[in-house]
């Protein structure tokens, strides 16, 4: 069998070496991926309104970058869910704040 000087066969050395261009062929991360996990990870309730803005700009922009595109479905569903995620996200706050109000 042929191996490297490390004894690993040459076909694994290959492979290991593509995974990372093969991976991000297939899940190709967008800029509005960021935003949106940091607003619905973020654990200070003070600092949840400005993540959540921060994400809905992102997400609008990309919004805006797929209707010069005419294939767009599967992330304009996706930015869609996002939208609705935030929304709930911002409505359980205003009623966990209006609760400890009144």
């Amino acid at each position: 069998m042929l191996s490297d000087k490390n004894g690993n066969a040459p076909a694994a050395n290959i492979n290991r070496r593509r995974a990372p261009s093969l991976y991000e062929s297939i899940f190709k991360k967008q800029q509005w991926h960021r935003p949106y996990a940091d607003a619905l990870m973020e654990g200070d309730t003070a600092k949840i309104p400005g993540a959540v803005s921060c994400a809905e700009q992102a997400i609008f922009a990309r919004f805006v970058e797929l209707t010069a595109t005419p294939e767009n479905g599967d992330e304009t569903a996706d930015l869609r869910k996002a939208i609705d995620a935030l929304s709930d996200l911002k409505k359980g706050l205003a009623e966990a704040e209006s609760s400890v109000r009144g």
